[in-house]
């Protein structure tokens, strides 16, 4: 089985849907554009999904996406449902259905390890999906790397398929550096002005979730300012 992604489209009916997340909670829009990944990505998924560096409360969210699939929230730090350490797993060889992790990967001082460790306790045909930042803030110290398309293809490589993809763009990006800076929505209203100009003028894409970034290379798109790298890997 291989997972279909749909790209979502950074719409007016986007925003609308989640202007109250945006409003009151100050959620960014790389992290809504996220939940939408990965709910399609886990809709489609089996058995359970082991998410990496989470807590019940965290991505509760994603518990609701598949009622036949159980999600197990772990971390090294309480509240978890099961204490795993990414370095060092506690679980047999090709024993665990699928892995989520979701900007974990960067707070550790051996990621190859955690990635390794997937690979190894991965059944046949199971996934690691994982989400990194990269043009971000430093966040939940320690934090120590950013990882780019080509060390995301490096650390995977010992995985079967491998599907690094950028979301955000330089205008999203910018906006999601800002946006606790200054008042948040005449900066969201000129971002989608932006948008909007392009998508005429210059007949660019209002895809946010762009397609690998090596096919992207290809139509000359070199300078992107990703704020987020996307993987998915297939054992």
């Amino acid at each position: 089985m291989s997972l279909e992604l749909h790209k979502p489209i950074l719409s007016f009916y986007f925003l609308f849907r989640n202007a109250w997340k945006i409003l009151f909670y100050r959620s960014s829009i790389p992290r809504l554009l996220t939940d939408t990944i990965l709910a399609q990505l886990l809709s489609q998924l089996s058995g359970s999904v082991v998410d990496l560096g989470s807590s019940p409360k965290t991505n509760a969210t994603y518990r609701k996406v598949n009622p036949r699939l159980t999600y197990i929230a772990s971390n090294i730090v309480p509240p978890y449902e099961v204490f795993v350490d990414m370095q060092n797993m506690p679980f047999g060889d090709g024993t665990v259905n699928n892995f989520l992790s979701v900007a974990s990967l960067e707070h550790l001082p051996e990621p190859q390890r955690a990635v390794d460790e997937m690979q190894r306790t991965l059944k046949q045909d199971g996934y690691a999906i994982v989400v990194v930042p990269f043009m971000y803030r430093l966040h939940s110290l320690p934090d120590y790397f950013r990882f780019g398309f080509h060390s995301l293809k490096f650390l995977f490589r010992n995985f079967s398929s491998v599907s690094v993809y950028q979301v955000g763009d330089f205008d999203l990006t910018l906006m999601n550096m800002l946006y606790k800076k200054i008042w948040y929505w005449p900066l969201l209203c000129l971002f989608f002005v932006t948008k909007l100009f392009k998508s005429f003028f210059f007949r660019s894409s209002n895809n946010i979730l762009c397609s690998e970034v090596y096919e992207e290379q290809k139509r000359g798109v070199y300078t992107a300012y990703p704020s987020l790298y996307l993987v998915i890997a297939q054992k």
